[in-house]
């Protein structure tokens, strides 16, 4: 009814059929809104866990991306908190928060790419700038030598800190600086 997802999931789903991204990121996306997608976006696989038990409950970050396009390498999710390696809520973050990656071959060019799919905390301001800096150890450490993209909910502006240090790592860069045409502020 009105705008909920029995509305927008078909709507969404067009838009990437005729956009025909071959990877894409999403956030706060739930189990059977991933299992909706994926019916309707038949060409796609899709990389991820629900950020609450590594499971699929609660909200997802999954990288979908085209299985005729891309190789999947390796991916999984890590926690944005001191335990990564499980499900956990990091510094003064309201809810849990996850990053999932993949690296992909494109089959195309051979080319290999570290994609991963972000949704920083919207409350904790300590853990959106713990979470940067360990997004940028993690490509330090483990996307040495290949493409790096990294989309999602950052929760913040140009002015905050943890957008700074993205923007003073060295090795990542804003897409809206360094696109020709920006078409929002």
């Amino acid at each position: 009814v009105g705008n909920g997802w029995s509305v927008r999931c078909p709507v969404v789903c067009d838009i990437l059929k005729v956009e025909s991204f071959d990877i894409f990121g999403t956030q706060e996306v739930l189990h059977n809104q991933l299992w909706d997608m994926l019916a309707a976006l038949p060409d796609y696989d899709y990389i991820g866990v629900g950020r609450d038990f590594g499971d699929d409950r609660g909200e997802f970050c999954p990288i979908f991306y085209r299985k005729d396009v891309f190789e999947k390498l390796d991916g999984g999710t890590f926690w944005l908190s001191e335990t990564p390696e499980k499900p956990s809520k990091g510094w003064d973050a309201k809810h849990n928060r996850i990053c999932t990656w993949g690296h992909f071959r494109h089959k195309a060019s051979g080319k290999k790419v570290c994609f991963m799919n972000i949704h920083l905390d919207h409350i904790g301001q300590q853990a959106r700038l713990e979470s940067a800096k360990q997004l940028v150890a993690y490509v330090k450490k483990h996307c040495k030598g290949v493409s790096v993209v990294i989309v999602g909910d950052y929760n913040v502006s140009q002015s905050s800190e943890s957008y700074q240090h993205f923007a003073s790592s060295k090795i990542l860069k804003d897409t809206y600086e360094c696109a020709k045409y920006r078409f929002a502020p």
